[in-house]
């Protein structure tokens, strides 16, 4: 596989986050999901483990429990936005965290950085595409919610207990600033799919399939997101061709 610079990589792809985030409200976010496929997705892992054929082994050696440095999981997460780019999605920045002691006074919020992936294009391949590289980057799920539906799911792939390989699990309706064992955070608001109603003062739940939502901006379309037709011509070869090392491993395992 043709290695490609990471200190290249580095001043190419804008980092995962702090250039996306601000400019995203919990609006936009809302607005996309009303309009598109969107999905959830990051590279970050604090140890390979539960692999697949198709999974990345970063250090050729197949070993669980290998635990990434901070410096490679930043890498990973470089890389994968470079397919997500590739692919022509929409991307943005976004906090993924989980909930430690969920429930208990020894609570605590870890997060990962994540993105907030959108089929602006209704690539009928979306999903198909995103399970690839969840499975390449040794991820257990991702979350996944079709246009028009209520409901999101988490989808597994990896062979780790939750949710199964292949498995999806329905994880409900989006509600806005919610305690949640699992959230994410725009800014200082947070966003989960959840069956259970909250009991937090401020939630919100909302119908993708009620009229409510055309109060939600109109005006917000896809050039808020980081697209691949944002990059120079140089940057977009770059792009095609760490995207073109993960398109020939996954042609290798098939």
């Amino acid at each position: 596989m043709k290695r490609i610079d990471e200190n290249k990589l580095n001043s190419i792809i804008k980092d995962a986050v702090k250039n996306t985030i601000n400019e995203s409200s919990l609006n936009r976010i809302i607005s996309w999901m009303n309009k598109y496929d969107i999905a959830c997705i990051s590279a970050f892992r604090d140890a390979f483990e539960n692999a697949t054929p198709n999974t990345l082994d970063d250090r050729k050696v197949k070993t669980d429990g290998y635990e990434y440095t901070r410096e490679e999981k930043e890498a990973r997460n470089r890389r994968l936005k470079a397919s997500l780019l590739a692919y022509g999605y929409g991307v943005t920045g976004i906090n993924g965290n989980y909930i430690e002691n969920f429930g208990t006074i020894k609570a605590r919020e870890v997060g990962e950085k994540s993105f907030f992936v959108v089929n602006i294009h209704n690539d009928k391949n979306f999903k198909k595409n995103i399970f690839a590289l969840s499975e390449y980057y040794n991820q257990d799920c991702f979350l996944y919610k079709p246009k028009g539906s209520d409901v999101a799911y988490n989808i597994g792939t990896n062979t780790g207990d939750y949710p199964g390989y292949g498995k999806e699990d329905c994880v409900g309706k989006l509600h806005i600033n919610i305690d949640s064992e699992f959230l994410s955070r725009v800014g200082n608001a947070s966003f989960a799919f959840s069956k259970e109603p909250n009991t937090a003062q401020d939630k919100r739940n909302y119908n993708f399939n009620s009229r409510k939502q055309d109060r939600i901006k109109k005006s917000v379309e896809a050039p808020d997101l980081d697209i691949y037709e944002n990059y120079s011509r140089g940057s977009r070869m770059t792009i095609k061709a760490i995207h073109q090392d993960f398109l020939n491993e996954m042609k290798k395992n098939h």
